[in-house]
């Protein structure tokens, strides 16, 4: 570590060096590039936040923390445990009326569809964190985004308000629950929560792909949603630890009337009871009503390969 620390150190004018390199196109993004620009960007304390084009879209210019590298200087493909559901979530929201995100953090998933799926495609994002909320509000705004309309709230099981704890360690991992608390640094705050069923009764989709990513709230999320599955055609969830052993699973797809996919990477393995083989680190999978061999005709074209 000294070794690369000196290495690192002797690079003139880094602060300028990364500003540029943080807006490199994104087919010019590599990974051996990532790598020397995170441990670069790691060694430089005033460089606090950069802007970026996601490596999604080079028009696209966000202001994102420097403690998210792969957002400030890789690009989906590098997005262990992501990039199945975010090309999932483009080619699908192209099939839907409406694309929801559901716990947007940074709105990677928010920029991503806007940028490569249909622009006709209206776009609600959820975000409970002040501080999360306000800068992806803030990006959205400065690339004047279409269509695209910010819920500073948590979606939940019940209408009113509740403690949302804020992980100030790992600001990923916000949460309506308090899981993360015996390993992270947790701040509670009272925020406001809506249920999905009444942000889809004003809404008006009938056909929406939704993500969702509520880090240990999956139950609170169904019991707010089931009354208005009927209008979900496709639900990109990540599921934890916690969910999947009450078997939370099984319950969505009964409850949904949903065939059930683990997305493991670019393979989306089916599971008719809930069961599944967990591959590191992969949380994430696709309900839909579309049995195997009709989803093969969907992502017909795609890389995606469908066990079942």
């Amino acid at each position: 570590m000294r070794v690369v620390d000196t290495l690192i150190g002797a690079v003139p004018f880094r602060p300028a060096l990364l500003r540029t390199a943080a807006r490199i196109p994104p087919p010019l993004r590599s990974r051996p590039s990532y790598r020397v620009l995170a441990a670069m960007a790691r060694r430089t304390p005033d460089c606090r936040q950069l802007g970026t084009n996601l490596g999604i879209a080079t028009r696209l210019r966000c202001v994102v923390p420097i403690e998210h590298p792969v957002a400030i200087f890789g690009k989906p493909a590098f997005y262990s445990g992501e990039r199945g559901a975010l090309e999932l979530a483009r080619r699908l929201a192209d099939r839907s009326d409406a694309f929801v995100d559901v716990g947007a953090h940074l709105g990677y998933f928010t920029f991503y569809v806007r940028a490569l799926a249909s622009r006709s495609v209206p776009i609600h994002y959820f975000e409970p964190d002040p501080d999360l909320f306000a800068r992806l509000e803030q990006n959205v705004r400065a690339n004047a985004l279409a269509g695209v309309t910010g819920h500073n709230e948590a979606i939940g099981e019940a209408d009113g308000t509740a403690l949302f704890y804020i992980n100030r360690s790992d600001t990923f991992s916000g949460s309506l629950t308090d899981m993360f608390s015996g390993k992270h640094e947790i701040v509670p705050a009272q925020v406001t929560t809506r249920r999905f069923a009444s942000f889809a009764s004003t809404a008006h989709f009938t056909r929406a792909c939704v993500k969702v990513d509520v880090e240990g709230a999956e139950r609170q999320f169904l019991d707010g949603a089931i009354p208005v599955l009927d209008r979900v055609a496709y639900l990109i969830m990540e599921v934890l630890g916690p969910a999947v052993t009450s078997g939370f699973v099984a319950d969505l797809m009964r409850e949904g009337g949903f065939h059930g996919y683990y997305i493991n990477d670019y393979s989306l393995e089916q599971s008719l009871d809930g069961s599944f083989t967990y591959r590191e680190p992969e949380y994430n999978w696709l309900f839909c009503r579309e049995a195997p061999p009709e989803l093969r005709r969907t992502l017909a074209g795609s890389r995606f390969r469908i066990k079942g």
